[in-house]
């Protein structure tokens, strides 16, 4: 088997790590109603769809490519 932090699901707690940091100083550096809160909250939207696709892709590769090489 694989190490733990290398399975999907320590590809999706990595991956979030930095989203949950853009929001948290998105909400204390700015006001709700800036322009720059809204390209904070764009931004974080686009690692979150990043994230999914990585997890996707790290769920498929556990299942389907990791039983070839056991």
């Amino acid at each position: 088997m694989l190490p733990d932090p290398w399975n999907s699901r320590g590809v999706g707690v990595f991956s979030w790590g930095p989203e949950g940091w853009d929001i948290s100083a998105a909400v204390s550096n700015h006001d709700l109603e800036t322009k720059e809160f809204g390209h904070i909250l764009i931004d974080s939207l686009d690692l979150r769809i990043l994230t999914c696709v990585l997890l996707f892709m790290a769920g498929l590769i556990e299942v389907y490519v990791t039983p070839i090489f056991l």
